[in-house]
């Protein structure tokens, strides 16, 4: 004999999966870190969040002002989305002191990145002053 079902088997079955999906599309970009520090390195700092980010990843700032690189560049060798608070707003930059090394702000490698509400300044290399990606000039 054969097992009858209502339409309302079907619905009581699709609602879960229509929920899962509807979380996953609404809860936009992932956020891997928030950057709190314009430290070069350390805690908060965007070295940091570059290094904990995976694949994917958005990393934004709760810092004004200028990230002040004194070590050497930023490299990124993953796909990411840097997201500041606006140019006007945050800048990152090598330091002018007369001892900090000649770099450029980024060098990206095998990924892609986006780069949006922020400035990059006082990169120094004849390849680009701002950033590279893999050995050809970007930004």
């Amino acid at each position: 004999m054969r097992e009858r079902h209502s339409i309302w088997d079907n619905v009581n079955h699709s609602i879960p999966a229509i929920f899962a999906l509807s979380t996953v599309l609404l809860a936009g970009p992932v956020r891997a870190a928030t950057v709190t520090s314009t430290a070069d390195d350390g805690p908060g700092s965007l070295r940091e969040a570059i290094g904990i980010a995976t694949p994917g990843d958005t990393i934004d700032f709760a810092v004004s002002g200028a990230i002040t690189l004194t070590t050497g560049e930023l490299v990124i060798d993953k796909d990411l989305t840097l997201l500041g608070p606006g140019a006007g707003s945050l800048s990152i930059e090598r330091s002018s002191q007369p001892e900090t090394p000649e770099f450029r702000i980024l060098r990206v490698s095998a990924a892609s990145v986006t780069v949006s509400g922020l400035t990059l300044s006082h990169g120094r290399s004849d390849l680009g002053g701002a950033c590279s990606m893999n050995t050809a000039p970007c930004c």
